[in-house]
């Protein structure tokens, strides 16, 4: 009984509390009617009028008036209707992007290729829609590519360019008839394309708030990224053997420990770049076969720093160089090193 008696009350205190706030809602809407109507009957007595006039000449100015009152009501009722119905309508539209995005992650988890390559163009789409969730597409992109870019495809490439190296060729031994060539998958490059080619307004804003993609240790060789946009970005111990990369943009970009073996680079821009202890044995600089800090091996170079780096091959023949050096960084890109190493 006492358990039952307990029950009760809180039933019985939950409707006091809801009849309260029925009661308050009822409360408002009376007093905002009263308000209104107080408003379109007294105030027109209050008015001042011209001095003169008949019964009949007064009224109709009373009428006059209350008609200019409702009219001004009216407009302002208007007004808050075009106020709420788009915020509404934009409530409406975040859900939707959200309820997308939420989609499209769940696609990129599937096993399908076709459909994980549909979540990738999606969130693609999104980004550019939604400045709000630019940041975390990117992020969600940039998170597979690290987790899921070591495949058996990437490995078989990164063990045939080995092979092709141990043997001092860059190209690849023939292929056996009917034997399958690896490349690299299908929704990696996807994602690789979609990172490359963010909106300008996109990267400016991430500029600004001092974001840079996180790219560190993916394997993407022999990836097509010509003319990405891959500046600040971080791509420590990345593997980009083979990779094209003519004319990308990655000024300021961290490539320490990366592996660009045979990677073309051909007029990228490689400004304030960190190359150290980068392997950039057989890369493609440009036309010229001579290595330069002042961009005329075709790549722009201003700034870069190469401490450390393997640098192997035509690109980087010249009277005083060796099959493999380090380079220090010279005056000009000594303030991309950190203190301790200058």
């Amino acid at each position: 009984m006492g358990r039952m008696y307990r029950l009760a009350r809180r039933v019985v205190h939950a409707t006091r509390g809801t009849r309260w706030h029925l009661v308050a809602g009822l409360g408002g809407v009376v007093f905002l009617v009263a308000a209104l109507l107080a408003v379109i009957v007294f105030m027109p007595s209050w008015a001042r009028y011209p001095s003169g006039l008949t019964s009949d000449q007064l009224a109709t100015h009373m009428d006059n008036l209350r008609g200019q009152i409702l009219q001004g009501l009216g407009g302002l009722a208007l007004l808050g209707t075009l106020y709420f119905s788009a915020r509404t309508l934009r409530l409406n539209r975040r859900g939707q992007v959200t309820e997308r995005f939420t989609k499209a992650i769940e696609q990129l988890a599937s096993e399908k290729l076709e459909v994980r390559l549909g979540g990738i163009y999606a969130l693609e789409q999104i980004a550019v829609d939604s400045e709000e969730l630019h940041w975390p597409v990117m992020e969600v992109l940039t998170a597979f590519l690290r987790e899921n870019s070591a495949t058996n495809e990437s490995r078989e490439i990164i063990d045939a360019l080995e092979s092709s190296r141990r043997g001092q060729a860059l190209a690849r031994p023939p292929v056996k008839a009917g034997s399958r060539q690896p490349r690299l998958a299908a929704d990696l490059q996807a994602i690789a394309t979609v990172l490359g080619r963010r909106p300008e307004n996109r990267r400016r804003h991430e500029a600004w708030s001092g974001r840079r993609l996180d790219l560190s240790g993916v394997w993407l060789p022999t990836a097509q990224l010509k003319g990405a946009q891959l500046q600040r970005s971080d791509l420590t111990d990345a593997r980009l053997d083979r990779a094209s990369l003519a004319g990308a943009n990655l000024q300021g970009a961290d490539l320490m420990d990366a592996h660009l073996y045979g990677a073309d680079l051909k007029n990228a821009h490689l400004e304030d770049a960190n190359f150290i202890s980068a392997d950039l044995e057989q890369a493609e600089l440009g036309s010229r076969s001579q290595f330069a800090l002042d961009g005329e091996s075709g790549a722009h170079l201003a700034g870069a720093t190469f401490m450390f780096a393997t640098l192997a091959g035509p690109a980087f023949a010249g009277p005083t160089s060796t099959a493999t050096r380090s380079l220090r960084p010279s005056s000009t890109s000594r303030r991309s090193c950190p203190r301790h190493w200058t």
